[in-house]
């Protein structure tokens, strides 16, 4: 626990935005939108790793959002997540489940997002058989803060830091994202 914690400290503080923490698959990837043009579809990959237990995790997002203005936005995720939690008898745990995220987001200036949203866990293979079912699922919450890298026409690249907590198991995780988006 310990050396997680000074790690992500480590990590915050050599962040362009060591001031703001944000959650894993709880970021926007927002794009440069035309007249005409009014969604923004984003993929992004996330490692993350859990305060409480010896548990890391890596994941997909998938990512729908629509911009109300200039500055709020709202948006809609598909996540998939795999967790492995390594025992005190050094055996591993690995579960993999699938959420649904609601984020509302702000443009702080035209390269930082700001959001934050709930999730809602909904299959996993957490079981005795361990297949995909579907499973009334934990609920989380998230913040985000999520830079643009890279922006050209109507694509654009960030990195982004999330900060999420597990309100059903009562843990903290935090998680890096690097993401892709397109609007159209």
């Amino acid at each position: 626990m310990k050396s997680k914690f000074l790690l992500t400290v480590f990590l915050l503080m050599t962040t362009p935005f060591a001031s703001c923490l944000y959650a894993q698959s709880y970021g926007v990837f927002t794009s440069p939108l035309e007249p005409d043009q009014t969604w923004i579809v984003g993929t992004g990959y996330s490692y993350g790793t859990v305060f409480e237990r010896d548990a890391d995790f890596w994941g997909l997002s998938f990512n729908l959002s629509h911009p109300a203005n200039d500055k709020w936005g709202f948006a809609g995720s598909l996540a998939f997540d795999q967790e492995t939690e390594t025992k005190r008898d050094r055996s591993r745990n690995t579960v993999n489940s699938f959420t649904l995220i609601f984020t509302p987001y702000l443009n702080l200036t035209k390269n930082l997002t700001l959001s934050g949203g709930f999730g809602k866990g909904f299959l996993d293979d957490d079981n005795s058989s361990r297949k995909i079912k579907f499973t009334n699922g934990d609920w989380a919450t998230g913040a985000a803060l999520s830079l643009s890298l890279y922006s050209h026409e109507n694509l654009n690249v960030g990195f982004d830091t999330s900060l999420e907590h597990n309100i059903s198991q009562k843990e903290w995780s935090i998680s890096w994202d690097l993401g892709i988006s397109k609007s159209f």
